[in-house]
């Protein structure tokens, strides 16, 4: 059943985010506005604007850190209740943010097919150039002390946190769509439009190909 309903951009909303422990979200849209509502559905701030439309939006657990990348490759900040600064530097639009758990590093990735990592205040840290087409997912592991990232070009990565390359990740056909950490941070997840998924060990070992039959739902 419908609980609330929220009136959230002039332009089309073009996604939606728990942070907080659910106990808030945000919205983004086609606007340039990233806003934060109570689960009551109370407006609670306009987070950034970015003068063309938000692509993706990251957070840290705590809901205290949230990043917004645009098509106009800048990423937005918002720390503890305001909005603090628009970050540039990518020559695309951006595909991806994500920020560390406890809110202390924060990693952009774009179509120009690099990686930025910043620290939590935006503060630039350095330049990743290690893929050959348009990021499409960035995670921090459960630890913070990597990054991983998965890109258009077939293979993902596994970073330290100064930018240096751990591991590359091969073996998949097409392009990757989505990757994930294991909550103990030893294995990962790649997902690919060749339709299988991928376990890795951090070290970059190949564990396991999953694929499966076709599924039909009926009625």
């Amino acid at each position: 059943a419908q609980l609330i309903d929220v009136v959230a951009h002039t332009g089309e909303s073009s996604g939606i985010y728990w942070i907080d422990g659910a106990e808030r979200f945000v919205t983004t849209g086609t606007d340039g506005d990233v806003r934060r509502w109570r689960v009551d559905g109370r407006a609670d701030g306009v987070l950034c604007h970015h003068n063309d439309a938000v692509t993706v939006v990251a957070s840290d657990l705590a809901g205290e850190v949230i990043v917004s990348g645009s098509l106009n490759g800048t990423v937005g900040l918002w720390r503890s209740g305001r909005s603090t600064r628009i970050l540039g530097g990518h020559d695309g639009w951006v595909t991806a943010v994500a920020v560390s758990h406890d809110g202390a590093l924060i990693a952009s990735g774009s179509n120009d097919e690099t990686i930025r990592l910043w620290r939590g205040d935006g503060t630039f840290l350095t330049r990743i150039a290690g893929h050959d087409y348009s990021i499409a997912t960035l995670a921090f592991a459960p630890a913070d002390d990597r990054l991983l990232s998965v890109s258009l070009d077939g293979t993902a990565a596994i970073w330290a946190s100064d930018g240096a390359r751990l591991a590359r990740l091969t073996g998949h056909e097409r392009p990757l769509l989505d990757g994930a950490w294991r909550a103990d941070g030893n294995a990962v997840l790649t997902a690919s439009e060749d339709g299988t998924a991928r376990i890795w060990a951090t070290r970059g070992s190949e564990r396991r190909v999953v694929g499966g039959d076709a599924c039909t739902l009926g009625e």
